[in-house]
């Protein structure tokens, strides 16, 4: 799957440096980055222009996803709980690309280090409780 940020690139007029792209899922992608002011880790996801599933939709199906994506990060952003990963910041990155607005969506959330859920569960490491939450979330 293609990168939509090469590493080092910069996002949100010098605020944010990709460092590495973390993952990728249906729709989106998520980065490693670092807040330069503050050489803090961050995670950075955004829509996928690239992923199958979005290069079938219309143009104005592209754009209510993106619409609905940004909801939902902003939804996101207003809860607080310490089992669900703090967001700091919604944005839109310009860029060239097939959303008319040619701006992508963007989450910054606090970095956690830790397992990576999606191997944890191919691999059965977890519990059966652990398993049921998965499968709720998938």
């Amino acid at each position: 799957m293609d990168n939509l940020w090469r590493n080092g690139q910069v996002l949100k007029n010098g605020t944010y440096r990709i460092e590495d792209r973390l993952g990728w899922g249906r729709f989106s992608t998520t980065y490693l980055a670092h807040q330069i002011r503050t050489n803090q880790p961050m995670a950075i996801k955004t829509l996928n222009p690239n992923a199958p599933i979005l290069q079938d939709l219309q143009p104005k199906e592209r754009e209510a996803y993106a619409d609905k994506f940004w909801n939902e990060a902003l939804m996101l952003a207003s809860f607080r709980h310490p089992h669900i990963v703090r967001v700091i910041e919604v944005f839109n990155e310009p860029i060239k690309g097939w959303f008319n607005n040619t701006k992508y969506p963007c989450i910054v959330m606090e970095e956690i280090d830790g397992i990576d859920l999606g191997r944890t569960r191919r691999c059965g490491e977890m519990g059966t409780r652990g398993n049921g939450l998965m499968g709720l979330m998938s």
